[in-house]
Formats: C-alpha cells, structure tokens, sequence
C-alpha cells in the first residue's frame, strides 16, 4: 500500500472573494480627473519636476558665485527629483494623481536626456536616500549628509550644506507647485 501524505496537507480557505476590480467605479474616477483637468495638470506637473536643474532660479540652490563640480552637480540633480517623486507621493491625495505625475516625470527624463534616466533608474541613489530617511527620520540633515556621502565627501560642510539646502527648497517649491495645481478631489 502506498501511504498518503494528503493526510497532512490542511487547506484553509476564508471563501473565495470577488477578484474582480470595480470597473465601473475606476472608470469613473478617470473620468472626474480627466475632466476637471486634475490629469493634465499632473502631466504639467511631471514635465515640470522632470525639467529642474540644481541652477535653476526657481530652486535658489547654487548661484553663479558657487563653483561645484560636474558629479556634484549630477548628484543634485538626482536628489531633486528624488525629493520631486517622494514630495508627489506625499502631497497629492489620489493615487491616480500620484502615478500619473511620477510617470509624467519620469517620461519626460527618459525622453529628453536618456542617458541621464539610464543611470537615475540604474543607479542605488534612490535607495540609499530611502534607507537614510528610514534610518534617521526625513529631513534636510539626513539629506544633506546622504548626499554628502554620494558625491564621495561626506565631512565637507560645504556640500553638506548644498545637500540641505537641495532638500529644503526643493520640497518646499514642489509643495507650492502642487498646491497650485489646485487638485480637486
């Protein structure tokens, strides 16, 4: 006789749930925020993100008279859209909207500078800005030291400072941004 080993499987089932998502309902939802205009003004908003550079005006992070180097500069610029992405996420209250800006910039980087998105979605930055605010609590010192580390300087006060500073107003000019595009929900 060939002994059984069903004996010992058990099998719990909870009864089975409807799987199925409520379409109706979705298509609803894409409906009011295409149109209010909720969806275009994501999609400006991700092109807007995408576009930002640590020169920029609008930033008020490096001014004419700060003299940094080329992979500082590319660090910055990959901690501003870091921050874009997480400030999205945090501020927008649908997740329709929330998706569609981060896709809307991420888009715009890999249409305009490919090499650039390359090695934004390649790299470990990200992940190493995750851990940090994990570990030490989100904030202009946690950044400014993580970037720090990424530009291979972590005890110049200078880039420290660049650090806090891309933290500080890139949030706070994201949060005025999206505020402006007036969601409604």
């Amino acid at each position: 006789m060939i002994p059984s080993f069903d004996e010992d499987i058990k099998i719990y089932s909870q009864g089975r749930q409807d799987e199925s998502p409520d379409f109706e309902s979705l298509v609803e939802h894409i409906d009011f925020n295409e149109t209010n205009g909720n969806k275009e003004k994501a999609e400006k908003l991700g092109g807007i993100f995408a576009a930002l550079k640590p020169t920029d005006e609008d930033l008020c992070i490096l001014g004419k008279q700060d003299s940094v180097e080329s992979p500082v500069l590319y660090q910055a610029r990959v901690l501003i859209h870091f921050l874009c992405g997480r400030t999205i996420k945090k501020e927008i209250k649908d997740s329709f909207l929330i998706d569609f800006a981060r896709k809307s910039m991420y888009d715009a980087i890999k249409r305009n500078e490919p090499d650039y998105y390359k090695n934004l979605t390649s790299g470990a930055a990200y992940s190493f800005y995750r851990v940090a605010f994990k570990k030490n609590g989100e904030s202009a010192e946690t950044a400014g030291a993580e970037f720090a580390k990424l530009c291979g300087a972590s005890k110049d006060e200078y880039i420290i400072g660049i650090g806090r500073k891309i933290y500080t107003n890139t949030v706070a000019y994201a949060k005025a941004l999206i505020e402006k595009c007036g969601y409604q929900y």
